[in-house]
């Protein structure tokens, strides 16, 4: 692990960590905050996603990858110019919500810098 991760606490609670996100809406630009989520946050989206089954012995994982993403997304997003519910989140173009899920996942889990 080259990269340490940094943790805020004030008042002994973790102070959530945001991004601010620009979009164009109707020519207009506007921000999307997300925020990292908790592990425990995190853990209940993707165990509600990933189905494991046992055939012959070995474990075989089912990952419903869309449903997924847009749970995470839906969880991530603190503030935006549209309805962030899951629905509002399902019916976003889909380059609009890669382009989020992408900011959001760099931003969540940043890998160290390549090393030439």
């Amino acid at each position: 692990m080259d990269k340490i991760p940094q943790l805020k606490i004030e008042d002994g609670k973790v102070v959530e960590d945001t991004i601010s996100v620009d979009i164009v809406v109707n020519d207009n630009t506007e921000h999307v905050v997300m925020k990292k989520l908790s592990s425990g946050e995190a853990g209940k989206i993707r165990s509600a996603h990933v189905k494991t089954r046992y055939l012959a012995g070995q474990p075989s994982m089912n990952v419903d990858e869309s449903a997924l993403k847009d749970g995470l997304l839906q969880a991530a997003i603190v503030s935006a110019p549209f309805e962030h519910d899951l629905e509002g989140i399902k019916n976003l173009p889909d380059d609009v919500n890669t382009y989020l899920f992408t900011a959001w996942s760099n931003f969540s889990n940043p890998t160290p810098a390549k090393k030439d």
